[in-house]
Formats: C-alpha cells, structure tokens, sequence
C-alpha cells in the first residue's frame, strides 16, 4: 500500500511539472503575435517537434471537447527511436473544470480508454488531474482554470507502445 502511494506521489509531480511547463508554453503563446497560427516553431531541444495552433502529425487518438481550441501540441523523440511521447495544450472558454472533466471521463470511457486514477476530487473547481490507459499507453490529462475563466485541458502522453 505505502509503495502504491509513493508511485502516485510520484505520477502527480510528474503531472504538476509537465502541467507547469504547458501552461508556461500557454501563456507564452498566448501574449507573443505570429503571421500564421500554424506556424512551426524551432524549440530549442532538437529532437522535439513542436507546432502552434494545431495537432503535431501523428497524434494519438485522444479525444477532444468541442469546443476547445488547440494552442500547441509536441512530439518528443530520440535521434535513433521513433516518437517517444506527445504532448497538447488546449483553451476552452465559456465551461467549468468539472464539466470538462466529467466530459473527458465520459467520452475516454466510449471510445475504449480506462480510467488508472480519477480526480480526487470530481466537483473541483481549479485543478483536475487525471491517469487514463489504452493498448499499452498511459496519458496524463489535466483539467484546470486560468486567468480570466479560461479552461486549459492538457494532454501527456509520455511513450507511445507500437
């Protein structure tokens, strides 16, 4: 049992420090004008791919709120291997964390993903976490309020299993 708690310990700091570094990436873009919103931007690590205002090509199948819009996804690879994980931020005005989040265990359920570690606490209103499972991937989503109402849902996906 002690052991269980030290590995969810340890998925929850995993999530606050990648939760951290998006809204960061979030708020960045957000203040910065580009020419185009799908413009490819050059992180300075080369071996992730990141691209603005849209899905990064090969993208798992995860789904997304209707009325949330992208603001950057990743993918994150190695020099000799294939893809090794993929991240996406996304803003979603006029709802609640709660309501976003019941949204995303619903329809993660219909479309075959399990439920690992539901959110403490279903009715929070500022921060929501979650660990959810499918074919051998684990992702990491996060549900939480920002500045001005807005809703950020961000996804981490940290090794794809082909």
């Amino acid at each position: 049992m002690k052991k269980q708690h030290i590995v969810i310990g340890v998925i929850i700091i995993v999530l606050l420090a990648g939760g951290t570094f998006l809204l960061t990436k979030i708020n960045q873009s957000s203040k910065q004008t580009t020419t185009s919103s799908n413009a490819q931007s050059f992180p300075s690590d080369p071996n992730k791919l990141e691209v603005k205002g849209e899905l990064v090509a090969g993208f798992p199948d995860f789904p997304v709120y209707s009325k949330a819009t992208v603001v950057n996804s990743s993918r994150v690879k190695e020099l000799s291997d294939p893809a090794k994980g993929y991240q996406a931020a996304w803003k979603v005005h006029d709802a609640s964390v709660a309501k976003v989040m019941q949204w995303y265990l619903q329809e993660l359920k219909n479309t075959g993903w399990q439920i690992v570690v539901p959110p403490n606490d279903p009715q929070g209103y500022g921060e929501q976490l979650a660990t959810v499972s499918k074919g051998g991937s684990t992702a990491y989503l996060i549900v939480e309020l920002e500045e001005e109402g807005v809703i950020a849902v961000i996804v981490d996906i940290p090794v794809i299993n082909q």
